[in-house]
């Protein structure tokens, strides 16, 4: 990865159309594990699209939180390789990076900035498990991960 991570994932926020911004409730950073570390995307989901997956969903809990019914308009930006050299099939090599740049990303007011508000940069993998949780809230604090949220993770 070229370029600081919380510089990078801002560029790609600061493309989002500009008709979508006031329907975006999240950012997504979508990690995928590439074996020796993991290939991290940006993009986010609007309340329109969560309304409108909610049938096709077993709840809104679903239709809000899991990444399937989420817009599919991420794009690779960067990869975190891993210094280990075990195999990875989880976003462990980045979470530390992400985490700071996140809270980097809350900090500098850029969100604010871009969004008019505060909202949850969502750190993920296709399943959400406990870690992830974890990892949401040391990023983005506990004000802005939702019960719901966590308890989708759990």
């Amino acid at each position: 990865m070229s370029g600081k991570a919380s510089d990078i994932i801002l560029e790609k926020i600061n493309n989002f159309p500009a008709e979508d911004i006031d329907d975006i409730y999240a950012v997504s950073i979508y990690c995928e594990s590439n074996g020796n570390g993991v290939d991290v995307s940006v993009g986010y989901n609007t309340e329109t699209c969560f309304r409108e997956s909610i049938p096709q969903a077993s709840d809104e809990q679903e239709a809000r939180w899991n990444y399937a019914f989420w817009l599919q308009n991420d794009e690779k930006i960067f990869d975190v390789d891993s210094d280990d050299d075990d195999e990875f099939e989880d976003i462990t090599p980045a979470a530390d990076t992400l985490i700071k740049a996140v809270k980097e990303l809350h900090k500098s007011g850029a969100l604010t900035k871009k969004f008019g508000r505060e909202i949850p940069v969502i750190i993920h993998e296709l399943e959400y498990y406990p870690f992830i949780a974890e990892i949401n809230i040391a990023a983005n604090g506990r004000e802005l991960i939702t019960e719901d949220f966590l308890d989708f993770c759990w």
